[in-house]
């Protein structure tokens, strides 16, 4: 806090508030104390409800990554008595780690009631739904943490035990999260978040996630669009969603579909898609040098089979070809192709020269570790052939300390193989439910939006830092986790808005493009922020002088500046 100067009051001085300037009139915004206070009453002799603990915690996590013990300093360095109404020293571990107990109690029904509110303020109607998981690791033992049981219907809040903490697909000790986010030209925004066991695949992930989103949420409408990738693909998905008037559009794996293209080829109609990336797109209003790529469709129909005919599936197949997948893949294949050759080579003059150590099994074991994972290394065929009594008397003396070997390494190369593969090169496939309206054009184009939903998994991982995380408990670790998750709905909400308003404001001649400003550089923006703070009874209040800090956002135009003025200058803040 900073006096100010002798043409000023005595009773002023300047404020610094950082980012709390920002997030506490967002959350205000989503009422996340008031739903937090509804769900979880706080008990009468507490002097401070869990909302307010848990909003001050958020707000906390908004500005930094920081360990439960550090808030306190933080509230205490950003008026956060007057700004959220606690005291700094209220605000210590034991006090948080018992409203994140609180929290795991309502998890499910918090994060639903808070994304309602995101939705009313941002105007989203998800009619179509992204969805991603990733996994979140952890270091420290979890005596505590237990697989979960299956159940015939879907447990939420406290009925839900918390995920296991366990070794997943990596090796690592983690829990699987999958976030479900409506995409569109804006950006992304959550809509669903759900913990799941770390050795849990994408299968059962999904399908959590979609009865946790029929139970808790605003209902999707009719023949809404479920988008995800490779991972969550299975006929019984489709089947769920179809019996829920619920499409599907998923990447699916190649080898599941690769005969069906090869009955398909010589048919496909091949249409160029409209979709190019941010970066093709500048290629081509540059004039630039470097490769123009593109994609290309081809539709088939399809029927999944099952055991009884009611239970088949028709769906729409999409080949998609991508031009710069073509050439990586052809260009990954001949430089492996060059690696296992040489490889091969260099084992076969090892064998020869007789050292010790290369005996015949020692090589076979590096020719298969050579041919490994490659794609490449079923176009060669290798052996090993013993040497017969002429060869073998044929070869010079070894020299000292070496022996004469009794094998030799023989391999081929099937060249036809290799140049009939490159057909496959930069295909993949796309299966949807969707009905007719929805053209593989726009299908692809949609699918294309996945990386808005990866672009979160970065964000709560990186600034908002889920962790690494010290808590003693596998259930306060899932709380946390949502609490983060609350956090992230603020932040995508807030950044929806921000480029809805300032689009609004600008003029054609002043945005030729869509505004891309972010959430962290609008948090950025506010680190330094500081207020007039007057001493006044009933107590201090905190005047809307925060606007002088709109300037802060140096990378964006000055109609975003002036928008980001008129925002801030309508907060204000007072303490009776």
């Amino acid at each position: 806090m900073y006096k100010l100067g002798k043409d000023c009051d005595d009773d002023c001085e300047i404020a610094i508030l950082g980012t709390l300037a920002l997030s506490k009139p967002i959350l205000d915004k989503l009422r996340v104390a008031e739903i937090i206070d509804r769900l979880a009453p706080a008990n009468p002799q507490q002097e401070y409800s869990h909302g307010q603990v848990l909003t001050a915690l958020l707000a906390a996590r908004l500005d930094a990554p920081r360990a439960l013990m550090n808030v306190a300093e933080w509230a205490a360095n950003t008026h956060a008595e007057i700004m959220l109404g606690i005291p700094a020293d209220k605000l210590n571990d034991d006090r948080l780690a018992r409203s994140l107990d609180v929290l795991f109690d309502i998890r499910h029904s918090l994060t639903a009631a808070v994304v309602a509110e995101a939705m009313r303020w941002t105007g989203i109607l998800p009619d179509r739904i992204h969805y991603d998981p990733t996994h979140i690791t952890f270091y420290g033992r979890y005596d505590d943490s237990k697989p979960r049981s299956k159940s015939a219907t879907c447990r939420s809040d406290s009925k839900l035990p918390a995920a296991h903490l366990t070794r997943g697909y990596n090796g690592d000790v983690c829990i699987q999260l999958g976030i479900a986010a409506y995409v569109d030209d804006i950006g992304a925004m959550p809509i669903a978040v759900h913990c799941y066991d770390g050795n849990r695949n994408g299968h059962s992930g999904i399908h959590d996630q979609m009865e946790l989103l029929r139970k808790h949420h605003t209902p999707l409408s009719d023949n809404a669009l479920i988008i995800s990738d490779r991972g969550t693909f299975s006929a019984e998905h489709l089947r769920v969603l179809k019996k829920h008037d619920q499409a599907a559009l998923c990447a699916a794996p190649w080898n599941d579909y690769r005969r069906l293209f090869d009955e398909q080829r010589t048919r496909l109609n091949w249409q160029k898609a409209s979709f190019l990336s941010q970066e093709q797109q500048r290629r081509r209003d540059s004039n630039s040098s470097l490769p123009q790529d593109d994609y290309r469709l081809a539709v088939v129909k399809h029927t999944i089979a099952a055991d009884k005919p009611e239970l088949a599936v028709p769906v729409r197949v999409i080949f998609v070809h991508s031009s710069a997948g073509e050439r990586e893949e052809k260009e990954r294949r001949e430089e492996n192709i060059v690696k296992i050759r040489e490889g091969l080579k260099e084992l076969a003059a090892k064998l020869t020269r007789g050292h010790p150590q290369s005996t015949s099994a020692s090589i076979q074991k590096q020719a298969v570790r050579l041919l490994g994972k490659r794609d490449a290394g079923k176009f060669f065929n290798w052996h090993l052939t013993p040497l017969n009594e002429a060869e073998l008397a044929a070869l010079p003396a070894p020299r000292k300390g070496f022996t004469r070997p009794t094998h030799r390494l023989e391999w081929t190369f099937d060249a036809n193989a290799a140049q009939s593969a490159n057909i496959y090169d930069g295909v993949s496939v796309l299966v949807t439910t969707a009905p007719i309206t929805w053209n593989a054009d726009q299908l692809f184009t949609q699918y294309k939006r996945q990386c808005y939903v990866e672009r979160m998994h970065h964000q709560l991982k990186t600034p908002l830092g889920v962790s690494p995380v010290f808590l003693k408990t596998a259930h306060r670790v899932e709380a946390l986790i949502h609490l983060l998750t609350l956090a992230l709905i603020a932040q995508q909400a807030a950044e929806r808005v921000y480029r809805q308003r300032s689009s609004t404001a600008s003029t054609i001649s002043q945005t030729s493009k869509r505004d891309r400003t972010t959430a962290d550089q609008l948090w950025s923006a506010f680190k330094t922020s500081s207020a007039l703070l007057r001493h006044e009874p009933p107590g201090p209040t905190i005047s809307s002088c925060l606007h002088r800090h709109a300037h802060r956002l140096a990378t964006v135009s000055k109609v975003r500046n002036v928008w980001m003025a008129r925002w801030v200058n309508n907060i204000s803040y007072a303490r009776g």
